[in-house]
């Protein structure tokens, strides 16, 4: 059996209730234990990039074309997406933090959710992680034991159910051999729970050498180094991102034996597939009078700016077609609107237009930023 999997319709087995205990230690990282013959090893570094392994795929798809504009945050006769939450152009595997939230430091179980999420086209604003949480109806502190409650599988289909009921994740288990292939193909991002104990020291130092509980993972990608061994985009949401921290590759055999697997030995796993939350129809840029139209800006204002959420898409000026997105919730400087009202000119810094570089006239769909002001 290659997989054995389920979706939010299903009941799940009984293993989804059972991995509640990832809560890994506030500051970990900055505490390392001390062995039992008096020396202390101190905080282990990542492991240097190796120059020899090859780079990952990319995604199936490079380039889809722009989502039917006129959805509005969900297709037609679907439930409408929370507060907060898009639709992306494209999915992209990015980092969450489980930091966002108050100590105790136990979400990763939602941090590392939402990258599949995002994998499969969500919008998401880092603070989803805490929404999530509040809507699995876990509390943070176990009222009989008086002390941090972790979260399971179960938990995340709960708060799924509730946010996003039209989501299609998968939960179960995959084989490994089918987990790397898809990873490798671009074709899912996942979910994983590990054993905190069976772990390699330096892939600790961000949950605390002394933590044995569970934990949770999220796995952006593989690939196959040239002996035919492979590698995992290891992404722990304990990690630091004001550090620069968004994920590591490491070698699939320093971390198989701490996955947590099935009654049958297959990963326990929950993952999204690549674009899978975006419309299956989608609408060409029109090549007439909207054109023309979208070119031309009006209406601008000196020193205008505008709250734009992490993972807004940044549009080319002329095809409209996706240029880059937003890395972070930030104010951007905005150069008027479009005749029709539908895009803002925002200058955004990037080099991936073709002999352009530093700041660069994007365009950005309107309902997706926040109010226009004048900094003062």
């Amino acid at each position: 059996m290659d997989e054995e999997t389920y979706g939010l319709e299903d009941d799940l087995p009984e293993w989804a209730n059972e991995d509640a205990d990832d809560v890994p230690a506030d500051d970990a990282d900055l505490e390392p234990d001390i062995p039992a013959d008096g020396t202390s090893e101190g905080t282990p570094q990542p492991l240097p990039p190796d120059p020899q392994a090859p780079q990952p795929l990319p995604p199936i798809m490079d380039k889809p074309p722009l989502p039917d504009p006129g959805i509005g945050g969900g297709t037609a006769g679907i439930a409408p997406l929370p507060s907060g939450v898009t639709l992306m152009p494209q999915g992209a595997a990015m980092f969450f933090t489980q930091r966002v939230t108050a100590p105790p430091m136990v979400d990763c179980m939602f941090a590392a959710l939402c990258t599949p999420l995002a994998f499969m086209g969500y919008g998401l604003p880092p603070t989803f992680v805490g929404t999530l949480r509040e809507a699995s109806g876990v509390p943070r502190i176990n009222p009989i034991t008086n002390k941090p409650q972790g979260t399971s599988t179960a938990a995340t289909k709960t708060a799924l159910r509730k946010l996003m009921p039209e989501a299609p994740v998968v939960f179960g288990g995959l084989a490994d051999d089918v987990m790397l292939d898809r990873l490798g193909a671009g074709r899912i991002s996942a979910r994983v729970t590990v054993g905190s104990a069976d772990l390699p020291r330096h892939l600790r130092r961000f949950i605390g050498f002394n933590w044995i509980g569970g934990h949770a993972i999220a796995l952006g990608g593989a690939r196959r180094r040239g002996d035919g061994t492979w590698e995992v985009r290891w992404m722990d949401p304990a990690g630091r991102p004001g550090s620069g921290y968004d994920g590591e590759f490491v070698p699939y055999a320093e971390v198989k034996g701490a996955l947590r697997r099935t009654s049958t030995g297959q990963v326990r796993v929950t993952y999204g597939e690549f674009n899978a939350a975006l419309p299956t129809r989608w609408q060409q840029p029109k090549q007439h009078p909207q054109e023309t139209i979208v070119r031309v800006l009006t209406n601008g204002q000196h020193d205008e700016f505008s709250r734009i959420g992490r993972g807004t898409p940044f549009l080319h000026p002329e095809t409209t077609e996706l240029v880059t997105t937003a890395q972070e919730d930030a104010d951007f400087r905005l150069a008027g609107r479009s005749l029709d009202g539908r895009f803002a000119g925002v200058w955004v810094n990037t080099g991936r237009i073709p002999n352009a570089s530093g700041l660069t006239l994007l365009l950005v769909e309107v309902s997706r930023i926040g109010p226009p002001f004048i900094r003062a």
